[in-house]
């Protein structure tokens, strides 16, 4: 019955052939019956699929992995006659889509071979229709698609079910570009790898955040090499519960004698009392994965050195850092980690890794019912202009990193007080695709240069403050930024001072303490070596590359008993809801043992229990607060590679910026037509309904206005 169309494809298969088809840059395997493949250039982007099927195939855009509001592209050929049919479409809700009364999308060929449907097309960036099609360019994309395997019923509309089997979501970087493959050169006896990786460590199901610590020695090498990039080697049993890795180097005078004795060691729960106070010394990030990520392969001058450290003709040492996400809290064993390629073959630069951000730190807060809310790490011009060489650094690509409530984020650069465009930035930041990102150029950051990485955030859904922390459920607000030429800078970044963080929300002071004891409970200094460390603490144990404790006493998320009083706040929540497990006392402990004393509207309220009870969804009182968090003082870090600070930390006020950057507005075809009824934007879904104060609100945000120094 098929045979009769096998004139007509293999003219339309000559398309492949001409000197005008597009050179296929990017592909992803979405299913093993379906591939996709795409090639960007200035205006346009064009799509070729590959699948399994002689029925529809589907492609779409999403703006939350659903189908629900989504752009789409319908694409089959008929079984009798040979000819292609694509169409443009959206859906407004989890059923059949609707065809657009735009169509911007162009059929570039399509056939038939017998068991796969092959198609091709393009579509502009930014379309014609401004309501129903998706704006595409450097922000993360949801894919969504499917197939079938009949052709549309009436040859126009698909509208048989296509079932849940041949359906799915992945998330892309369709504008991004292309990572560095691992090229098989005559120099490819040079390359080699080493497997860093867990072995067969027992996740527990009494966890539903662990985070396990190793101590690894780098294979005698006997001379510096570089390390040109890594692969994530992923358990399969655990694919999904492997959030995050991290490979740290260890730094040390003597690391011989300190470190060889831990590589037989299974390892430890990180940051906990167990770790060995050693493991504090391996804080130099070269690996920074995270969920979603394949890896990345450096550009062919720069490489990260490998057995030439701070001290050199030692043997060099690494901590792996591996955080599982176990909310459904299975038992099982692990063996992920990270594979290493590196070469004797240097190449023209050093290459290095900081980390700029917000301090991870319950002082980070984000409030509930907010459809979306900011907040902003500061890397001052002081610390760079210390810290970086004269000619500056170049920065290669970003991994950009925040939890589930996370929905965009930028890295900003400011300059003589005007900002220059973002080094990158993501609107629809996909906390389960965290690729690095390659620059398309390699930006430069000068001495004196001050650096902002902004966080937005989604709590609609969540009815309790959100605190920093390192579980899923806290939140975090980092970028590990690959530079080179290598400096002796590890971290930039900073955090709200004590102080003015409960001035802000509006605690003028507590029972039985004062602000200066409060200070000495999260924070202290040392004056050996010039190292400042801040205090162990009961609030949220650390991870490297914060300002943070070195180990949480007893009664940390990680001991036995706040894991078991988590588990049943979580068995106790509805399915399905993002919402914060009931108890966060457990992680937020010293917030409920302060008792507020002044102001009189807040007294004999637990400060926890103030923060609850503030009415979030009041607009004008969180954007007042909103404001005073990011554009208020912050306390800033700037951390070496060794653990030692640059400088002892300080408060310094947000920058002055005196000129803002203003993105270019969307190129759209002069062309265009005009839709009628047409709305100017689309679905978006951060969008939320605002909130006008009541009068007994307006009185209540005034009230709290007068007790707050912002």
């Amino acid at each position: 019955m098929r045979s009769g169309v096998m004139l007509p494809l293999l003219l339309l298969g000559l398309f492949g052939a001409t000197t005008g088809a597009p050179q296929w840059t990017h592909s992803v395997q979405l299913s093993p019956e379906y591939t996709l493949f795409w090639s960007p250039d200035e205006h346009w982007i064009s799509f070729k699929v590959e699948v399994r099927t002689l029925g529809f195939v589907g492609l779409g855009f999403s703006p939350n992995g659903g189908m629900a509001h989504a752009d789409i592209v319908m694409v089959w050929v008929d079984d009798t006659t040979g000819q292609a049919h694509i169409g443009d479409y959206h859906s407004t809700h989890n059923g059949i889509p609707r065809r657009d009364e735009l169509q911007d999308v162009e059929l570039l060929g399509a056939e038939q071979n017998g068991t796969h449907t092959i198609a091709r097309f393009r579509r502009k960036w930014i379309t014609c229709d401004q309501f129903y099609d998706f704006g595409l360019g450097e922000d993360t994309v949801r894919l969504i698609w499917a197939f079938g395997p009949n052709d549309p019923a009436d040859g126009v509309d698909p509208v048989t079910w296509h079932g849940k089997q041949t359906r799915g979501t992945r998330s892309v970087y369709l504008k991004a570009k292309q990572l560095p493959k691992k090229k098989k050169t005559h120099h490819q006896r040079s390359v080699r790898h080493w497997d860093v990786r867990m072995s067969n460590l027992l996740i527990p199901d009494n966890m539903d955040t662990r985070y396990w610590c190793k101590i690894f020695k780098l294979p005698g090498l006997g001379k510096k090499h570089h390390m040109i990039g890594y692969t994530p080697l992923l358990d399969t049993r655990n694919k999904g519960a492997v959030h995050h890795m991290i490979l740290y180097e260890c730094v040390h005078s003597r690391a011989q004698d300190i470190f060889a004795r831990y590589v037989a060691h299974e390892g430890a729960a990180c940051y906990s009392p167990k770790m060995p106070v050693d493991w504090e010394n391996c804080l130099t990030p070269i690996v920074a994965w995270a969920i979603g990520s394949e890896g990345e392969f450096l550009p062919e001058h720069v490489g990260l050195p490998l057995s030439d450290t701070i001290y050199p003709n030692q043997d060099t040492f690494f901590m792996l850092e591996v955080h599982y996400d176990n909310p459904t809290f299975k038992n099982s064993r692990d063996n992920s980690g990270i594979r290493v390629h590196f070469t004797e073959e240097l190449r023209q630069y050093d290459g290095g890794v900081m980390t700029v951000g917000t301090a991870v730190t319950p002082l980070h807060l984000i409030p509930p019912r907010q459809p979306m809310y900011s907040t902003a790490g500061y890397c001052t011009d002081e610390c760079t202009s210390k810290m970086l060489p004269d000619t500056g650094i170049k920065v290669v690509s970003v991994v950009l990193h925040s939890h589930l409530a996370g929905r965009n984020m930028r890295l900003r650069q400011i300059r003589n007080g005007k900002e220059l465009a973002p080094i990158v930035e993501d609107a629809q930041y996909d906390f389960n695709y965290q690729q690095a990102r390659i620059l398309k150029e390699e930006v430069p950051i000068l001495q004196g240069d001050e650096l902002i990485m902004e966080c937005g955030y989604e709590t609609t859904n969540r009815t309790e403050p959100t605190f920093g922390g390192y579980s899923t459920k806290e939140e975090m607000c980092l970028a590990f930024v690959l530079h080179y030429p290598q400096t002796a800078l590890a971290g930039c970044y900073s955090m709200t001072p004590v102080k003015s963080f409960f001035s802000i929300l509006g605690v003028k002071e507590f029972y039985n303490t004062d602000m200066a004891n409060i200070e000495k409970m999260l924070l202290h200094t040392r004056d050996e070596d010039n190292i400042w460390r801040p205090k162990p603490s009961p609030v949220t144990p650390p991870s490297p590359g914060t300002p943070f404790p070195d180990y949480p006493p007893e009664g940390g998320h990680i001991d036995d008993e706040a894991n078991q009083k988590a588990i049943m706040a979580l068995k106790n929540m509805k399915p399905f809801t993002i919402e914060p497990a009931e108890g966060a006392g457990d992680v937020t402990g010293i917030f409920d043992e302060l008792t507020i004393r002044l102001p009189l509207e807040f007294q004999n309220r637990s400060f926890l229990a103030h923060l609850i009870e503030l009415p979030w969804a009041e607009r004008l009182l969180t954007q007042r607060i909103e404001e005073s968090f990011y554009k208020g003082q912050h306390l800033t870090f700037c951390r070496r590679k060794d653990d030692a600070l640059a400088f002892l930390p300080k408060i310094r006020s947000f920058p002055n910026i005196t000129q803002l950057h203003q993105p270019p507005e969307p190129v759209r075809d002069v062309n265009c037509p005009v839709r009628r009824g047409a709305q100017l934007g689309r679905f978006s879904p951060s969008s939320g309904p605002k909130h006008e104060p009541t009068l007994i609100s307006l009185a209540f945000v005034a009230s709290f206005v007068l007790h707050c120094t912002f």
